[in-house]
């Protein structure tokens, strides 16, 4: 919580519209910019009216929508003045957000009038005016209570020692092994080093900062559990319910999806398959809506619960959810619920156009620029952040409580993002929206890492060790790499740090047959807006193959069991429009036994440079009598 005096992060300014416009307002920042709120600053002087600026201060120091309510009504109440240029006194009744962005237009439309007049009543410090409303603020509403935590202070390394961890990452850019690399660590509640390296666009030279942006490609994903989280703490949804209570019945989970619910669907553990499919924006196809999305490929593969799939389609459909339950875009809701009250300056969903030319370019393994390009399912996957801004992001999951972070969601909240959902057969587990494991030392991790096209990001969080590293790379085959560089930085805080498994997976065992499978199987596949016949040959000794439509049988090869599931590899060509335009001719199957039945799905998958398309398609078979 903020008091008079203290610096104000933009962050906090975002729902106020025009009045925000100020130059001095769009250039500050939470570290760097001098205190807003106090006697000759330039945006107390710079405001027009003195009620203009009664009502900024009022908003300013107080994050919490119910006490900006108070304020304002206060102010409102003791200043009566007519509006300059109207002649008139307005009231205004701030009852709701949405009271407070009109109150907002207004005082945008003033502005926007020649009425400008010198005044500085609240830059005396005497004037009675000004004791009235520190008074005001910190008397009589009972607001400016003492500050939660640490001020973020920034150490460029000096009492840590990263030496080699620069020394690996030069080499690399300097060798076109890497393009561009941001890094960052957190320990005891403050960033203690971030910086960049390489280039951001290699075409004009831009060189990487810790300020530049970069897809995080599924690091969204925790962004998106947090936004969720939100509207736990705002009594709107509870994570056990069903997603499909949310959902309109025509767009709704297909299935037995009853038991799919918004846990599940952050914990890749709600049964539905994998997917990710591009759509360059130079190209005629363009991605489906949320809604398309999951009539298209909104039906569960596997029971809910019972197998770990990761799934982006969860994540669409939280997409959906969170829309329909604050009334707003995805990527509105969350720079309004999570980005702004956050100070997440850097960070913004790659629709924002504005700012997309700010985020590093991606490149492909032989370091040539990919296109800009859309997924289905962007909740998965679509935001860009620094490596300042996603330290931050971790300051907030360790708990730091920053001054000028707003606490969006209280500790146990924070740990119920973090809490085991699906247990793995090792000691990893997914959570709500992140992976979990243990090291060797027993060290508790909470982590995530992101790949795509163009994209290989890492972040892990180490809560007992009050320790986050943080690595981004803008190339698609720098994965193992930036894994490399966070256990490196986590190296050199905790010693013989080991990384933990991450598999959440059933291992995978030999196939030699066996009366479950074997026999003739026929039935139906759908998904993608396509319905085909499917049958599967499954020998005594093994060997397997399958057709689909009237294409003769191709064989499955490298079949094996995972848990009770048959899994293998073919070729073939499922006759859906996604799957024909991605020439998605590689398909790998994973069916379970249920009675006389065999259920599951197939995923037609594509790669090459820059490109990657895994598409799901529902299976079921039954045995041929």
């Amino acid at each position: 919580m903020l008091a008079v005096g203290e610096a104000v992060s933009c962050s906090f300014l975002q729902d106020f519209g025009e009045l925000f416009s100020h130059p001095v307002v769009k250039g500050a920042t939470s570290e760097d910019a001098p205190p807003l709120l106090t006697r000759g600053s330039p945006f107390v002087n710079g405001l027009p009216d003195r009620r203009l600026r009664l009502a900024a201060i009022g908003c300013l120091c107080e994050p919490e929508l119910a006490h900006r309510v108070k304020i304002c009504n206060l102010l409102t109440q003791v200043w009566q003045a007519p509006w300059p240029g109207t002649g008139r006194s307005e009231r205004y009744t701030f009852s709701n957000s949405s009271s407070i962005l009109a109150f907002c237009s207004r005082v945008g439309s003033l502005m926007s009038a020649d009425y400008r007049r010198a005044g500085n009543e609240l830059s005396d410090v005497t004037s009675p005016r000004r004791a009235f409303l520190k008074g005001l603020l910190v008397g009589s509403l009972q607001i400016a209570t003492p500050l939660r935590g640490p001020t973020l202070i920034r150490n460029r390394s000096d009492t840590y020692d990263f030496h080699n961890v620069r020394d690996v990452i030069r080499a690399a850019v300097e060798s076109h092994k890497a393009t561009g690399v941001a890094v960052a660590v957190v320990h005891d509640g403050r960033i203690v080093w971030e910086e960049g390296f390489g280039l951001a666009n290699a075409r004009v030279g831009t060189k990487v900062s810790e300020h530049t942006p970069f897809c995080l490609a599924s690091i969204t994903k925790p962004f998106t559990t947090t936004l969720m989280m939100t509207l736990v703490a705002a009594r709107k949804i509870s994570l056990d319910d069903s997603a499909n209570k949310y959902l309109e019945r025509s767009y709704s989970l297909k299935g037995n999806a009853n038991g799919a619910t918004i846990r599940l669907l952050g914990a890749h553990a709600a049964g539905l398959p994998s997917m990710f499919e591009m759509f360059p924006s130079t190209a005629d196809a363009q991605p489906p809506s949320p809604r398309a999305l999951l009539e298209n490929y909104g039906t569960l593969a596997y029971s809910p619960n019972d197998v770990y799939e990761y799934s982006n389609i969860g994540f669409a459909a939280l997409g959906m959810i969170a829309s329909k339950v604050t009334g707003l875009e995805f990527s509105e809701a969350l720079s309004r619920h999570v980005l702004g009250p956050l100070g997440l300056q850097d960070s913004f969903f790659d629709t924002n156009k504005a700012l997309f030319e700010k985020g590093a370019v991606l490149y492909d393994e032989l370091e040539r620029p990919i296109p800009e390009y859309f997924t289905a399912t962007p909740p998965s996957g679509e935001l860009y952040v620094s490596v300042h801004d996603l330290a931050r992001f971790a300051l907030f999951n360790l708990k730091s409580h920053l001054r000028d972070q707003a606490p969006i969601l209280s500790d146990e909240l924070i740990d119920e993002l973090h809490r085991p959902v699906f247990l793995g057969p090792s000691r990893a587990a997914t959570t709500f929206g992140w992976f979990s494991g243990e090291t060797n030392s027993g060290l508790r991790v909470v982590f995530k890492d992101g790949g795509q096209p163009g994209v290989s990001t890492v972040m892990y969080l180490i809560p007992e060790a009050n320790l986050a590293c943080v690595a981004l790379a803008n190339r698609s085959d720098n994965g193992e790499f930036v894994e490399k560089l966070a256990a490196q930085m986590a190296g050199t805080i905790i010693p013989n740090w080991l990384t933990p498994n991450d598999s959440v997976s059933l291992p995978m065992a030999d196939f030699s047959g066996g009366a479950v499978y074997t026999g003739n199987w026929s039935g139906r596949l759908h998904g993608g807006g396509t319905e085909m016949a499917v049958s599967l040959e499954v020998a005594p000794a093994g060997s397997t193959k399958v057709s689909l439509g009237t294409k003769g049988p191709e064989a499955i090869t490298s079949l094996r069991l995972q848990g009770n599931a048959l899994v293998g590899e073919s070729l073939g060509m499922i006759e859906s429009a996604d799957a024909i335009r991605n020439q998605a001719t590689s398909l790998r199957l994973k069916l379970e036994p249920h009675d006389d039945r065999l259920t599951g799905r197939i995923l037609a998958t594509a790669a090459g440079p820059g490109e990657a398309a895994i598409l799901p398609y529902i299976v079921e078979v039954r045995r041929s009598r």
